[in-house]
């Protein structure tokens, strides 16, 4: 059965491969964005089915399914291009026309550099999307996703091979919207701790 904590160890050791990057605090970012963008695409599935009024604030081309969500999907110089110079400059530049909280979520968590690290090899990146959707196709929404919390991670210095052996494998039902709200935090408490690091560096 899939689980986040396994889908993040394979997706770690395909990383592990890129020398382009520099400890488990970019490989953090690389599957914050990778699965924000995922989790935010099957909500907005969600809430087109039942409202027909709601549109996502995501235009077409760089919703999930429409550049990651096939079988083939882009790979290598391509999607390296697609990600550096589409995906992130227009969802970082999002328009947030009255009000709308969920187009300042996606323009909140992608601004700034936030999740803007993008593996210098596409081909990698394309294998850590493919094991998001083999992950996502086979989780179950009833057992427990999240094994460690972001926060343990942080802690050991975002060692994402750990484990949790004090936490037990309950039967608890987590939606997409604590999902999101979930990996919010978790950029947020990034970003203070990477600023701190480099303010100690200088």
């Amino acid at each position: 059965m899939a689980n986040i904590s396994g889908i993040i160890k394979s997706i770690r050791d395909i990383m592990w491969q890129d020398t382009g990057l520099n400890g488990d605090a970019q490989r953090v970012e690389q599957l914050g964005w990778m699965l924000f963008l995922k989790i935010f695409s099957d909500k907005d599935k969600e809430l087109e089915t039942l409202d027909d009024n709601y549109s996502s604030p995501i235009p077409y081309e760089f919703r999930w399914e429409n550049w990651a969500g096939n079988d083939e999907g882009l790979t290598g110089d391509e999607l390296l291009e697609f990600v550096d110079r589409k995906l992130f400059p227009s969802l970082r530049n999002i328009g947030v026309i009255s009000g709308n909280k969920r187009a300042l979520i996606v323009r909140e968590v992608l601004k700034d550099g936030r999740a803007g690290i993008v593996l210098p090899d596409g081909s990698l990146t394309g294998e850590g999307v493919k094991q998001i959707k083999t992950w996502w196709n086979n989780r179950n929404e009833n057992e427990v996703c999240w094994k460690v919390p972001i926060q343990t991670i942080i802690e050991r210095g975002y060692d994402l091979g750990i484990k949790n052996p004090n936490k037990q494998e309950n039967n608890i039902e987590h939606s997409i919207a604590e999902l999101m709200q979930s990996l919010e935090k978790s950029f947020a408490k990034s970003q203070k701790l990477l600023g701190q690091l480099k303010e100690d560096m200088e």
